[in-house]
């Protein structure tokens, strides 16, 4: 009996070490990667880019547009945003995990589910920075991400990622991308516009309205019915916006 009493007290004391060990080991890497990224709050910072027809670039508050046009970005990208908290490290991890599980027994390499916001706006500012890649890349990007949730509100991430963000075709920003595809500052972008753009930004090649415009309707929609879903459109108003053309470009510059 004293002899299982002790066995059971040498269990209890292994199961304890693994647990902390567990434990001890993520959060000191977390640090130890933390150490030598930018400071999360800088992307507030960062220079608007100049347009394709070589106009200034600027920044807008997505608070000082037509409401429609954030929920725009949010049915795009992450539906749900207001109310959604989380560790982004656990979600990417848990992707990497399932990713590399994945290509042990196939060539093909699972996409990635879609980053939240805060993790676009991680690689807006790797980018932005011309962060060199190293073999702690990935962690890097995941707790950067972190950092970022904890140290900006979520209008603040909203409003530099639609500043920053990739819309094709060399545009870059919520301004250069209304006046390169509609000719228009966003304060007068309507609804099929913003979810045109809106759109782009889950992939700009993918579903350019030049080369891929059955694409790009295509997702425009499934923007316009996410706003509708959401209730910051009416019914009446989606049913307009999915039969808007979308941009004809016949400027020259495009």
């Amino acid at each position: 009996m004293r002899y299982a009493i002790a066995g059971l007290k040498l269990l209890i004391w292994v199961a304890a070490c693994l647990v902390g060990f567990a434990i001890a080991v993520p959060v000191a890497t977390w640090f130890w990667v933390a150490k030598d990224l930018p400071d999360p709050r800088a992307v507030l910072t960062l220079d608007p880019e100049t347009c394709p027809d070589g106009s200034a670039g600027r920044s807008v508050r997505l608070a000082d547009l037509k409401p429609f046009v954030a929920e725009a970005v949010i049915a795009a990208e992450q539906p749900g945003y207001w109310q959604q908290g989380g560790i982004p490290t656990l979600r990417i991890f848990a992707w990497t995990t399932r990713s590399s599980a994945h290509a042990m027994i196939s060539d093909e390499r699972p996409m990635p589910p879609r980053a939240p916001l805060a993790q676009s706006l991680v690689h807006i500012q790797f980018r932005k920075i011309e962060l060199r890649r190293t073999v702690w890349w990935h962690a890097a990007q995941a707790v950067q991400s972190d950092r970022i949730e904890l140290s900006l509100s979520k209008a603040e991430v909203l409003d530099a990622v639609v500043n920053h963000a990739n819309f094709g075709h060399k545009t870059f920003g919520l301004v250069c991308a209304s006046l390169f595809y509609f000719g228009k500052p966003p304060e007068t972008l309507s609804i099929s516009e913003s979810a045109l753009l809106a759109a782009l930004l889950r992939g700009p090649s993918n579903y350019d309205p030049m080369r891929q415009p059955e694409r790009a309707r295509e997702r425009r929609n499934l923007v316009i019915d996410g706003m509708l879903a959401s209730g910051v459109i009416l019914r009446a108003d989606a049913d307009r916006a999915r039969a808007d053309p979308l941009p004809s470009f016949k400027s020259g510059k495009k």
